[in-house]
């Protein structure tokens, strides 16, 4: 027969083990750390800064061109991408132009 101090010590109790899991958890250390606070990083969300078609040209490295241009040609994921921004500028322009027209027509009135 097994006795109580037997089952104890070999650790197949799951009460036993359940306390000695709350034991070392209680056991850990807290720091309330007060952390500096951090500059808000502005990402221009207005689009006040365009964003070139083919901004690694403006590096000038030939090494980089010889890389980027095969991999656009040949990422279809990437061109279908790029032709939905296509079509965000597209509706984007279409918009401001309707807006000045209408701007124009009512000023007119």
């Amino acid at each position: 027969m097994f006795s109580l101090n037997s089952k104890i010590r070999s650790g197949n109790n799951p009460l036993f083990l359940g306390v000695v899991i709350l034991l070392c958890a209680s056991c850990a250390s807290y720091n309330s750390y007060n952390l500096p606070d951090q500059d808000e990083v502005s990402f221009s969300p207005s689009g006040q800064y365009p964003i070139y078609y083919k901004w690694w040209r403006y590096l000038e490295d030939e090494n980089l061109n010889t890389h980027i241009e095969p991999a656009l040609e040949n990422n279809f994921t990437l061109a279908a991408a790029l032709e939905h921004l296509n079509m965000a500028r597209t509706i984007t322009w279409r918009e401001a132009f309707e807006q000045i027209e209408l701007g124009y027509f009512n000023g007119a009135s």
